[in-house]
């Protein structure tokens, strides 16, 4: 209750005059004040309830992406070194086929080293050993 409505209420009793029926108002006015009040209250405690429903839910599938990249870039990775491995193996293959002299095409040398093997098949092709 504010003061506002304590000083009516003083106001009213210091009133000798005042019928009761206006005490009985007034005070019939407060407990609808009072009721809509704690309506106001229960829907907000409602909506409280609900954005916090809401949020959880919305934390949950947080958690739950964040452990998919995670295994995302778990397999990710795996697949890089799978083919890095792969990569390798096959820089080494085409190594030892250019050591016996073997003639590679041009689009199938790949890697890091393919300038310098391209330089060796012109090499190894055109006779110069």
């Amino acid at each position: 209750m504010s003061d506002a409505d304590l000083t009516s209420v003083v106001d009213t009793l210091d009133d000798a005059d005042a019928p009761v029926a206006e005490l009985l108002d007034h005070v019939q006015a407060l407990t609808e004040r009072i009721e809509d009040l704690e309506q106001t209250v229960a829907a907000k405690d409602d909506r409280i309830d609900d954005l916090q429903q809401r949020v959880d839910a919305v934390e949950e599938r947080v958690d739950e992406t964040e452990n998919e990249i995670e295994n995302t870039e778990a397999h990710r990775k795996a697949l890089a070194r799978k083919t890095d491995a792969r990569d390798d193996r096959i820089e080494e293959l085409q190594a030892r086929e250019l050591e016996k002299g073997a003639h590679l095409l041009a689009e199938n040398v790949g890697g890091y080293h393919r300038r310098q093997r391209l330089n060796l098949t012109t090499v190894v092709s055109s006779g110069w050993t």
